[in-house]
C-alpha cells in the first residue's frame, strides 16, 4: 500500500484532513465526523463507549481481551 499511496496523482478522496499534532478521535472530531465529545452525552455516541451510566465508570468492568481489564478487579 505505501507504494501506491507514494505515487504522483494518488487520489486519496474519503480520507480524513488533519494537523500534526492530533489523535485519531481528534480529527475526527474537528471535522465534525463525531460530535464534540465534552458536550452533554456526546461521548456515550463514540464506538466502543457503551458504558452503562448508572454507576460510576472508573468502578465498571472491562471486557474480556481489553488491556485495560484487571485480573484482581471484581465489579460490583
Amino acid at each position: 500500500m505505501g507504494k501506491k499511496i507514494s505515487q504522483s496523482g494518488f487520489v486519496a478522496t474519503g480520507w480524513h484532513k488533519t494537523t500534526v499534532p492530533n489523535t485519531v478521535v481528534g480529527t475526527l472530531v474537528d471535522d465534525k465526523t463525531y460530535p464534540d465529545p465534552t458536550y452533554a452525552t456526546n461521548l456515550k455516541s463514540f464506538p466502543g463507549m457503551n458504558y452503562s451510566s448508572a454507576t460510576f465508570f472508573a468502578n465498571q468492568d472491562m471486557p474480556d481481551g481489553s488491556p485495560f481489564k484487571c485480573s484482581w478487579w471484581v465489579a460490583k
